[in-house]
C-alpha cells in the first residue's frame, strides 16, 4: 500500500507532540520538587497566617496558655513538615483543650464569643470542676462537648483553607521555576543555533513551556498516552 506523505507528516508531529508532552510535564514535576525542598523557607509557611486569622485570637491564646511563649513557633514548624496532613491539627485540638483550663473568665467569654452555641456560664462552670476536681454536672458536659465540636470545625475549616492558599503560593512558585529553567535551556539553545533572531524564537518558545509545564505536569502522561494511541491507530490505517 502506498504512504500518503501528508500522513507521515502527521504521525511525526504526533510522536514529536508526545515526546514534548512528556518533557514539559517533567518540567512541572521538576519544579515542584524544588518548591517541595524549600519548604523550611517561607514559602513553605503559606497558608499559615491563615490559620491564624480563622482561628482569632482567643483561641491562639488558648495555644499560647498550653504551649508558652514560642508556641507559634513550634505551630509553623509542625505547619511546614506536613501541613493539615501532618500533626499540626492534633496539636491545636489538643492546645486549645488544654490552654481553656488556664484561661481567666473574661478570655472565656472572647473565647465562646468565637464560637456560635457555646454556653458560656455553663463552659466557664466546666472549667472550674475541672480545676477543683469535682465531677461535671449533664448541662457541663454538654458544654465542653459543644466547645470540642465547635472547635474541631474551626480547626478543619482553616486548615482546609490554609492548605488551599498553600498550594496556589506553590504552583505559582513552580511556574516561576518552571519558567526559568526552560529559559535557561532555551537560551543556550539559542545561542548555539546561532543568530538573535533563532534565540529570541527560541527564548519566546521557552517561556511558553514553562507557563504550560505546571498545568500539563499532572496530566502528562495520559496525554502522551492518547496521543501515542492516536499515533497506533493512524498507522493501522496505512
Amino acid at each position: 500500500m502506498a504512504v500518503d506523505p501528508s500522513m507521515t507528516i502527521e504521525l511525526t508531529s504526533a510522536g514529536t507532540l508526545a515526546t514534548m508532552v512528556l518533557a514539559t510535564g517533567a518540567l512541572g514535576t521538576a519544579s515542584f520538587g524544588v518548591v517541595d525542598g524549600l519548604k523550611w523557607t517561607r514559602l513553605g509557611e503559606s497558608g499559615f497566617p491563615t490559620i491564624k486569622k480563622l482561628l482569632g485570637p482567643a483561641l491562639m491564646r488558648a495555644l499560647h496558655y498550653a504551649y508558652g511563649e514560642r508556641y507559634e513557633e513550634f505551630l509553623r514548624a509542625q505547619y511546614r513538615d506536613g501541613r493539615g496532613k501532618g500533626e499540626i491539627g492534633r496539636t491545636l485540638r489538643q492546645g486549645i483543650r488544654i490552654g481553656m483550663y488556664d484561661m481567666s473568665d473574661a478570655d472565656v467569654d472572647k473565647l465562646v464569643a468565637q464560637l456560635p452555641g457555646v454556653n458560656p456560664d455553663a463552659l466557664k462552670a466546666a472549667t472550674s470542676s475541672q480545676k477543683s476536681g469535682e465531677p461535671p454536672t449533664d448541662e457541663q458536659r454538654q458544654a465542653l462537648a459543644r466547645f470540642e465540636l465547635a472547635v474541631d470545625a474551626r480547626i478543619d475549616a482553616a486548615l482546609a483553607l490554609a492548605e488551599d492558599r498553600y498550594v496556589g503560593a506553590a504552583r505559582g512558585a513552580a511556574s516561576m521555576f518552571s519558567v526559568v529553567f526552560a529559559l535557561i535551556v532555551g537560551f543556550i539553545l539559542g545561542l548555539s543555533g546561532g543568530g538573535m533572531g533563532g534565540l529570541w524564537q527560541t527564548v519566546g518558545f521557552s517561556v511558553l513551556i514553562g507557563i504550560a509545564a505546571v498545568p500539563v505536569a499532572p496530566v502528562a502522561k495520559d496525554i502522551a498516552t492518547a496521543l501515542s494511541s492516536a499515533e497506533q491507530a493512524l498507522r493501522r490505517r496505512q
